[in-house]
């Protein structure tokens, strides 16, 4: 898999784009869909306000080619078919401020001179003129400055991804995507430092060729679609979870309620 240090140049273009025009109607969310962004009350609530909410985030979402919320074992479900362990990575189910009651999965990289990596992935099928939705609410638990960790990403081939870069030496959130032509684009992404919140990738295929955009908590991140990677086949792997190179001290991120979508 590609690593975007290796790669990543900062550039003057990559400055925080204007939310004020866009939505998540503005990246084809329907209003079902929408209900996804919705964290608020949610959020570590009392029990049966908890339960309710596991039960209508999943509903919500009846097409969805999975819905796991990470209650219902004390492992990852088999729903995701690829799992990522190396170096000083860990990925555990926990008990601890879900956004739905009881567990949320968590990743965690060990301050290390190395590179590792504590990730799932799901492969997905999706067809020219499909889109395709996935996201989760995600928290950071310990986010330190360093050298170069993503945290989720989309990957069409094993050379070409969109990835939410978490800093490249700082703690300034990067939206990457890889173009056709070798090169990248990247996107500057203003992410809360504390807390949990929502993200979804929102990638459109066009016979080779997509458009993606990328939501916080139901805004558009980069300033409304974007031309994103090449489409080689007819299937491409989510990943979510930290991969990082360096670090100095622990970086670990909670995860709940994810889902992936194909309309």
């Amino acid at each position: 898999m590609r690593r975007w240090w290796l790669s990543l140049a900062l550039c003057e273009a990559c400055l925080f784009p204007s939310l004020d025009d866009f939505s998540a109607s503005d990246s084809g969310i329907d209003a079902a869909d929408a209900t996804f962004f919705d964290v608020g009350g949610d959020a570590v609530g009392d029990a049966s306000n908890d339960a309710d909410a596991a039960t209508r985030f999943c509903a919500s979402h009846p097409a969805a080619i999975f819905c796991d919320d990470f209650d219902d074992a004390g492992t990852v479900s088999p729903s995701w078919t690829v799992q990522n362990l190396s170096g000083d990575a860990s990925l555990s189910i926990v008990q601890d401020q879900p956004v739905s009651l009881p567990n949320v999965a968590r990743s965690t990289v060990a301050a290390t001179t190395n590179s590792s990596e504590a990730n799932i992935g799901r492969k997905v099928s999706i067809a020219s003129g499909q889109t395709l939705t996935f996201g989760a609410a995600v928290r950071a638990d310990d986010w330190p400055a360093g050298p170069y960790a993503s945290l989720t990403s989309i990957y069409t081939d094993q050379t070409h991804a969109a990835s939410l870069v978490l800093g490249y030496n700082n703690k300034s959130p990067l939206f990457v995507v890889d173009d056709a032509d070798g090169g990248s684009s990247t996107y500057a992404v203003a992410l809360p430092q504390s807390g949990w919140f929502r993200f979804a990738y929102v990638l459109a295929v066009s016979g080779s060729t997509s458009t993606i955009d990328f939501l916080v908590d139901g805004q558009t991140a980069i300033g409304g679609p974007k031309s994103g990677p090449p489409i080689p086949s007819s299937f491409v792997t989510v990943y979510l979870g930290i991969y990082a190179t360096n670090y100095s001290s622990q970086i670990a991120w909670s995860f709940d309620d994810t889902y992936a979508e194909v309309k």
